[in-house]
C-alpha cells in the first residue's frame, strides 16, 4: 500500500479521505494459458489498450516475462502509447528479470484524467527467437479491475481491438485473434478534491535531418485551461548524439552530428498554473533525407492500408489533392465529397519502407464543421470533354474541404491522404510532395498520367468500375465507341479496387501504384538512396526537362503507358544533357497524349487521347496525334515516333502474360556489369540464370525489330548501335497477346523475345531499360495483386543497386547481403 501524492504548482498534495490508496493494475497475478509463443522477429511490439475511469497517475509498467531465458540476449523495454495522439508518453527499460513472473518497472508518474486512453505496451528486441507469453481470444469480452478498464476486440474508440501489436518499434496498431500479451501498467487513483491534477498533454513529431545539418524543433500544449500560459521550456539531448542552440525556447535548434543515428531530444514545459510536461521526440539524422527519414518508426500497414475487399475506397467517401503534386513548401489543397453525411476524419502519411511498416503518419487532420458540410454538398461533376456527349467526369468545381500544409523538414516523396469514414470504411488519396531547390542524385517518376487514364470513377449508373476513362465497362475495352476522349486529374482515383475479390475491370488490378511501383519505392528508400519525386504531371508541363536538371538519374516505374509530347521532349533533352534514365516499365510511352487546361503551372489537368492508330477511329481530324507513338499514321503531328528511341525496349507483348527473365552465359549477357557481385556473374558456359516467374508481365517489351516475328515488328525503330543486352530469351505467344500492327490488332500468335537493354545517352549518362512492369516485384514483396507468392531475387535487388551506382546513384542503408558496387563505365 502507498499513498499518492499529486504534484501541483511545485508542490505535493496528499491523497485526502484518511485512505491510502493502492496501486492498480489490470491483470493482477494472471497468468497466460499459453506461454509458448515462438515468434521470429528481431523486434516486435505488443501492447494492451486501457481507459483509465478516475483521476489518477500512471507510475510504472508491467509483463509477464517469457518462462525462461532465451538462448540469444532479449531486451524489453515497457512503453506507455496515448491512444488518439500514438506519441509515447513515458518509456523506461526492464531489470534483470524474474523468468516466468510478472516483472515490473517505474517511471516518473504521469497524471491522467478519467476516461483517458492509453496502450501500455512493450518493445523486444532479440537476437534469436523467444518464446513471448500470449493467450489467444482472450479479449472476447472486456476486462475490468478496479478503475481500468480493457475493451473487447473491435469495441474500442478506434475500432482497431485490444491485445495490439506492431513489428517495429512503434504505437501498436494490429490486433490478431483478440490475443492478450499480458503487458500492464500501474496506476493509482487520486481523490484530491477540486485540484487541476491532469498533467500537460504535448504533442510534437518525431523528424528526419541530414547528418552535418539542423532542423528546428516544436511542440504543442494541447490541454491548457483559459488563461493558462506556457511560462518556461528547457530541451536537451539525453541520447544520441547533437547538440541544441535556443534550448529554452519554444523552438530551438538542432544541429546533427556525423554519422547515422536516432537521437532523443526531450521538451519540458511548465504553464502559468504550475502544471508540468514532458514529451520525448525522435530526430533521425542520415546520408540524405531519405535515409535520415526511413530511420525513424513507420506505421502499421494494417492502420494506414485499406483492407482487400475495400481496396477502391469506400464508395460514398472519395477525394483528391487539386493539383496532385505540391512543392513542399506549398499547402496540399484536397476536395472530398462524401454522400451519405456520417462524417469523416483524416490522416496524412508518407509511404516508404519504415523497417517494413511501408508508411509514416505525418498528420491527423480534423474537419471543420463547415469543411465536413461542404464535403456533403458538393456541386454535381462537370465533364472535360468539350468535342464529344463521352463521360468524361471532372469534379474540379468541388470545393476545397481540407488543406494540409507540410512541415519544413518533410522530405520529398510519395504521400497519402487516408479518409476514414464514421461508422466504417475508408479510402485514400494519393499525392506527390516534389523539393523542386534540393539537388538529390536520382529522381522518381510514378506512372499518374497512366492511373488517370484507367480510371473510372464516376462510372456509368451505380457503377464506379464501369465509364469515364479511356477504355469501357468492365471489361477494359479500349475499342468500345463510349471510351471516354478526355480523362481528368481532377476526380479521386479507384482503380486500386480492380484487385478486390470479385471485382472484374481487365488487368487494371497490375496497373495501380500499390502493384508495380510501390515495391520500387519500398526498395530504394529501405536503401536509404538520394531520392527526390515528381509526376507525370510535373514532366508534362516541363518540355525542356529542367527539373531533371537538379539530378543524376530519373526513375519512371509502373505501367507508365500514356505520355505527353512535353514528357517525352523533357526526358529526351535531359537524357541528352547528362541526365541517366531507368526505365522500370513495360509497355511504356506507348500512347500519346495531349494535355489541356493547364494550371497556374502550366501542368496540363485534362488529358487527351483520341486513340486514332484503332481503326474506327482513323478518321478523327485532331491538330495532334492521339495515336501510339510508333504510328506512322501520326507523321507530321507528332506520330511516326517509335519510343525504344528513348526508352531502349518497345511494348508488344499484351497482358496478363507472366514469366521469368533469363539470363545466358553464351553470348555474353551473364558477364555484362549489371550482374557483377551476383551468383549470374559466376554462370559457365552453357548455363543460365532463371529469375522467379512472373519478372516478366503484366505486359513487356522487346528491343527492336529483330525481337517479335509478328509483322508489328515493321513500327519498330532499330536499337541504339551502342546497346548492351544483358539477358535473352524468346516465349511463344498466344493470339490476342502478341501485337501484330502498331497499336490496334493482336490478332496473331508468333514469338517475343526479352532483352534487358542499356545504351549511351549524352555526355555519359545512360539509359536502362527493364522492358516489364514487374522488374519492380524482384525487389519487394509489398504489393496489392501478386500470383505465385513471392517474387523477390536478390540477384535483381543487386542488378538494381549496380546500375544506379553506374548512374551516380548510391545506396547510403544498402540492405543486408548486398555489396556495394563501385561505379562501371559501360563503353570504357
Amino acid at each position: 500500500m502507498r499513498q499518492l501524492h499529486v504534484k501541483i504548482g511545485g508542490h505535493l498534495y496528499p491523497s485526502t479521505g484518511g485512505d491510502s490508496v493502492p496501486s492498480q493494475s489490470l491483470f493482477d497475478t494472471l497468468t497466460a494459458a499459453d506461454p509458448h509463443w515462438t515468434e521470429a522477429r528481431t523486434q516486435l511490439t505488443l501492447g494492451t489498450l486501457i481507459q483509465v475511469n478516475a483521476d489518477g497517475e500512471i507510475t510504472g509498467g508491467r509483463w509477464l516475462f517469457p518462462q525462461s531465458a532465451p538462448a540469444g540476449q532479449l531486451t524489453v523495454q515497457w512503453v506507455l502509447y496515448d491512444n488518439v495522439t500514438q506519441q509515447v508518453l513515458r518509456r523506461a527499460t526492464f531489470g534483470t528479470p524474474t523468468w516466468g513472473a510478472w516483472n515490473s518497472v517505474s517511471v516518473e508518474p504521469l497524471p491522467v484524467t478519467a476516461g483517458r486512453w492509453l496502450v501500455a505496451a512493450v518493445y523486444l528486441s532479440a537476437t534469436i527467437e523467444v518464446a513471448y507469453p500470449y493467450t489467444h481470444w482472450f479479449f472476447t469480452s472486456a476486462r475490468t479491475n478496479g478503475n481500468l478498464f480493457a475493451p473487447a476486440t473491435d469495441a474500442d474508440p478506434a475500432d482497431i481491438g485490444n491485445g495490439r501489436f506492431s513489428l517495429t518499434d512503434s504505437y501498436p496498431g494490429q490486433t490478431f485473434n483478440a490475443t492478450s500479451y499480458f503487458v500492464d501498467l500501474t496506476y493509482a487513483v487520486s481523490n484530491v478534491p477540486g485540484t487541476p491534477n491532469d498533467a500537460l498533454v504535448l504533442v510534437g513529431a518525431d523528424r528526419p535531418v541530414r547528418s552535418g545539418a539542423t532542423v528546428g524543433l516544436d511542440v504543442t500544449v494541447t490541454n491548457l485551461a483559459a488563461g493558462e500560459t506556457v511560462t518556461s521550456y528547457s530541451w536537451s539531448v539525453p541520447s544520441g548524439g547533437g547538440t541544441l542552440s535556443g534550448a529554452s525556447t519554444a523552438t530551438p535548434i538542432y544541429s546533427a552530428p556525423s554519422g547515422a543515428a536516432v537521437a532523443v531530444v526531450r521538451a519540458s514545459v511548465t504553464t502559468s498554473a504550475g502544471r508540468s510536461g514532458q514529451l520525448d521526440l525522435r530526430v533521425s539524422r542520415g546520408a540524405n533525407p531519405v535515409a535520415a527519414e526511413n530511420a525513424l518508426p513507420g506505421t502499421d500497414r494494417a492502420t494506414w492500408d485499406l483492407p482487400v475487399g475495400g481496396l477502391g475506397g469506400v464508395s460514398t467517401l472519395q477525394g483528391f489533392a487539386d493539383g496532385f503534386s505540391f512543392n513542399r513548401d506549398e499547402t496540399v489543397r484536397f476536395k472530398i465529397g462524401q454522400s451519405d453525411g456520417v462524417g469523416w476524419s483524416a490522416q496524412v502519411y508518407r509511404l516508404g519502407w519504415y523497417g517494413g511498416a511501408g508508411a509514416r503518419r505525418y498528420a491527423t487532420l480534423t474537419p471543420s464543421t463547415a469543411q465536413q458540410t461542404a464535403s456533403q454538398t458538393q456541386p454535381a461533376a462537370g465533364d472535360c470533354d468539350p468535342d464529344t456527349s463521352l463521360p468524361s467526369l471532372d469534379c474540379g468545381t468541388w470545393s476545397t474541404t481540407l488543406t494540409w500544409t507540410p512541415p519544413a523538414w518533410a522530405p520529398s516523396g510519395i504521400y497519402l491522404l487516408r479518409l476514414d469514414r464514421t461508422g466504417g470504411g475508408a479510402s485514400h488519396v494519393l499525392f506527390v510532395l516534389r523539393d523542386d531547390a534540393r539537388t538529390a542524385q536520382l529522381m522518381v517518376m510514378p506512372s499518374d498520367s497512366t492511373w488517370v487514364a484507367y480510371n473510372a470513377y464516376g462510372g456509368l449508373g451505380a457503377n464506379q468500375y464501369a465509364g469515364n476513362s479511356l477504355y469501357y465497362g468492365t471489361a477494359i475495352n479500349q475499342y468500345h465507341a463510349d471510351c471516354a476522349r478526355y480523362v481528368s486529374y481532377n476526380r479521386p482515383m479507384v482503380n486500386r479496387g480492380a484487385a478486390d475479390p470479385g471485382r472484374v475491370y481487365g488487368a487494371v488490378k497490375w496497373s495501380t501504384f500499390f502493384t508495380g511501383e510501390y515495391p520500387m519505392l519500398r526498395f530504394l528508400e529501405r536503401n536509404g538512396v538520394d531520392a527526390k519525386y515528381y509526376a507525370c504531371l510535373d514532366a508534362a508541363g516541363d518540355p525542356t526537362g529542367t527539373r531533371l536538371g537538379t539530378v543524376s538519374a530519373a526513375l519512371a516505374m509502373g505501367h507508365n503507358e500514356y505520355w505527353s509530347d512535353a514528357m517525352r521532349a523533357g526526358w529526351e533533352a535531359a537524357r541528352d544533357a547528362g541526365t541517366s534514365l531507368f526505365f522500370c516499365a513495360g509497355n511504356e510511352v506507348f500512347w500519346r497524349a495531349v494535355g489541356h487546361a493547364p494550371d497556374s503551372a502550366g501542368r496540363p489537368r485534362t488529358w487527351e487521347c483520341h486513340k486514332s492508330t484503332i481503326a474506327s477511329r482513323a478518321s478523327v481530324s485532331r491538330p495532334q496525334w492521339t495515336g501510339t507513338w510508333r504510328d506512322p499514321d501520326g507523321a507530321g503531328k507528332g506520330g511516326n515516333a517509335p519510343e525504344n528511341t528513348l526508352t531502349g525496349t518497345i511494348f508488344v507483348v499484351n497482358g496478363p502474360d507472366l514469366r521469368p527473365l533469363v539470363v545466358p552465359r553464351d553470348g555474353g549477357y551473364s558477364t555484362t556489369p549489371l550482374w557483377r557481385h551476383t551468383t549470374v556473374a559466376a554462370l559457365t558456359a552453357g548455363q543460365t540464370w532463371t529469375s522467379p516467374t512472373q519478372i516478366l508481365g503484366f505486359e513487356w517489351d522487346t528491343y527492336g525489330p529483330a525481337g517479335t516475328s509478328s509483322p508489328g515488328a515493321a513500327y519498330l525503330a532499330p536499337p541504339h548501335p551502342d546497346t548492351v543486352y544483358c539477358s535473352h530469351v524468346t516465349y511463344s505467344i498466344a493470339s490476342g497477346l502478341l501485337l501484330t500492327g502498331p497499336g490496334d490488332e493482336y490478332d496473331s500468335a508468333g514469338t517475343a523475345t526479352h532483352r534487358l537493354v542499356v545504351y549511351p545517352g549524352g555526355n555519359g549518362a545512360l539509359v536502362f531499360g527493364t522492358g516489364t512492369i514487374n522488374w519492380s516485384l524482384g525487389l519487394d514483396s509489398a504489393n496489392t495483386y501478386q500470383v505465385g507468392g513471392d517474387n523477390t531475387s536478390k540477384e535483381i535487388r543487386q542488378a538494381t543497386i549496380n546500375i544506379l551506382a553506374d548512374m551516380g546513384v548510391t545506396a547510403a542503408t544498402l540492405m543486408s547481403g548486398l555489396a556495394a558496387p563501385a561505379p562501371v563505365d559501360w563503353w570504357g
